[in-house]
């Protein structure tokens, strides 16, 4: 027999041998591998889903039980107002009064910017300030302005006895100009008087609202996530970068979640309750908060009428998570050896 045809049958044998005894194996391993792979993201994710979708439901009672507090506090604040203008003889003393509780509330919540008691026209009678630098102030007569044509004195003063009405979530203003540094602004807004034909003014709070962010951006430090805060109308007003942030006080033409996740947008739209969404870019986790619902309850025998809320809007948390970091931080290290055990 020739040598070449020998090496060539050998050969032959040689590769029949590798196909039937060590491809089976290789393949077998891979399969092995890709199995332990596969269930270790899908462990992973699961475990993220579980964790991201409780810290979401905390960061969600976290905002709603803050703003729920100082709604409340507004409330009780207007009943005092109520009581100190209907008792009084002497309105500049009534005002003096105010000034001294605007004073105090100041002062000891260092939460709102500004607590304002402005009359039925729109003109501001009594206006407390404070800030970190300079404490509580009283605004001087000549600088009191009217704020009859703003979108929270309308609101406010139409308001029954007892309602509360709460702004769209902004950034303040003085005179016509965004206030620098920026101050993410809520206004709280009651009216005064004994009834909806009698209503002499309006109180209205001007609650500092980097608070409610920070809590819940403080609670989300530890996830693998970012967190986001948008309004009804998909504007950031805590967004993926900070040059995203508020742009609807700034240009006719911001950006919207619509321009960087077009797919959750809708789907938030379409279940705006809130739930997981899963797409290209990676996991989403939402909730709605929904401020005129926030004293609803289904219990009739509570004692007391429940606090009313009109919203100019709502807003969603979102917790969301890149597809990226939702890898299992040793499936490289499991990678590897499949590879390495591959070649062997």
């Amino acid at each position: 027999m020739e040598p070449n045809r020998v090496k060539k049958e050998i050969t032959t044998l040689t590769l029949r041998f590798f196909s039937m005894i060590f491809l089976p194996i290789i393949l077998i391993y891979a399969l092995m591998g890709w199995g332990a792979l596969y269930r270790q993201k899908t462990a992973y994710v699961k475990e993220h889903e579980l964790v991201e979708s409780n810290r979401l439901e905390m960061e969600t009672r976290l905002f709603e039980s803050t703003l729920a507090g100082y709604l409340t506090d507004g409330a009780i604040l207007a009943d005092v107002i109520r009581r100190i203008l209907a008792q009084a003889s002497d309105q500049n003393a009534a005002h003096a009064h105010l000034a001294d509780i605007f004073k105090a509330y100041t002062i000891h919540h260092r939460i709102y910017d500004q607590i304002r008691y402005i009359d039925q026209s729109g003109m501001e009678i009594v206006r407390m300030n404070w800030t970190p630098d300079k404490g509580a102030w009283t605004t001087p007569p000549a600088a009191l302005q009217n704020k009859s044509q703003l979108p929270y004195f309308i609101n406010g003063i139409r308001q029954p006895h007892g309602n509360c009405y709460l702004s769209a979530f902004d950034l303040n203003d003085e005179h016509g100009k965004v206030e620098q540094p920026i101050k993410p602004m809520l206004r709280i807004v009651f009216p005064i008087g004994p009834q909806k034909e009698n209503i002499s003014g309006i109180l209205v709070l001007n609650l500092l609202g980097r608070e409610l962010i920070e809590n819940i951006a403080d609670y989300h430090n530890h996830s693998v996530g970012e967190i986001f805060l948008i309004n009804d109308q998909g504007h950031w007003l805590k967004g993926p970068s900070p040059d995203l942030e508020w742009q609807f006080m700034f240009s006719d033409t911001p950006q919207t979640m619509v321009d960087r996740l077009p797919c959750l947008w809708t789907h938030i739209a379409q279940q705006p309750l809130g739930e997981t969404f899963e797409s290209k870019n990676g996991l989403s986790f939402y909730s709605t908060i929904s401020p005129d619902t926030l004293f609803k309850t289904a219990d009739a025998s509570s004692e007391g009428p429940q606090l009313q809320i009109e919203a100019k809007e709502t807003w969603h948390i979102i917790n969301f998570v890149q597809r990226g970091d939702l890898v299992p931080p040793k499936i490289n290290l499991l990678t590897f050896f499949l590879v390495i055990g591959s070649g062997i």
